[in-house]
């Protein structure tokens, strides 16, 4: 840091110095090395002094600083295709597709898609859904990022036999996503579907999930 010294008026500098000689008994003249030092100061005007000199450096520097910006995360405005794969309690295999519109950056509308792949289970009807939802992200504008969701829609069993039947399907669960670019991320999804069929009752499925999410 530097300061300056404030200005002083020559006529003040000459009184002092006729002044201080006059009290030590001399004449009121000016000597030699009085006129020249008078001079540089004169000339010099105002002069900066050096208040940092000797002194470490901030150690706290760094904080002060803006942070990076990290284009990596959940954002508002942002359109998320979602692509997943996993099993069912039947148990069977599952596919899942998701797209998911930010209207704000904490807060989704989704609609989805899911498919049973496999009737390993014979017991248990062969299972289709259509479902819309909202979903609520907890870490928006982070790498990491958890959500929970609950979607509700029409669900389909048993399409493709003599006993298909339709009914209505709830649907909540849980995601943890990881970012890798502003675009890909990685998603693992948990959840539950619950339904009452006419012809089956009720019927309630887990569903596990891993897979990728394009943002657009």
């Amino acid at each position: 840091m530097q300061c300056y010294a404030a200005p002083v008026a020559p006529s003040a500098l000459l009184a002092v110095l006729f002044l201080a000689n006059a009290d030590a008994g001399g004449p009121a003249t000016l000597e030699p090395a009085e006129v020249t030092a008078l001079s540089q100061v004169l000339d010099a005007g105002v002069a900066p002094l050096d208040l940092d000199a000797g002194y470490p450096a901030d150690p706290f520097a760094s904080e002060y600083l803006p942070p990076v910006e990290r284009e990596v995360g959940l954002g508002r405005g942002q359109v998320r295709l979602i692509a997943l794969g996993g099993v069912t309690s039947g148990p069977d295999l599952l596919g899942s597709l998701t797209v998911e519109s930010m209207h704000l950056a904490f807060l989704a509308l989704r609609s989805s898609a899911t498919a049973e792949l496999t009737n390993l289970g014979a017991a248990h009807p062969h299972l289709l859904t259509g479902r819309v939802g909202v979903a609520l992200h907890v870490a928006p504008y982070r790498r990491v990022d958890a959500s929970l969701f609950f979607d509700a829609g029409l669900a389909v069993l048993d399409l493709f036999t003599a006993r298909r039947t339709a009914a209505p399907v709830l649907a909540p669960g849980v995601a943890l996503e990881v970012a890798f670019t502003s675009h890909l991320f990685a998603r693992a999804e948990g959840q539950l579907l619950w339904l009452v069929a006419p012809a089956t009752g009720a019927l309630l499925r887990w569903a596990g999930l891993l897979g990728l999410g394009w943002t657009l």
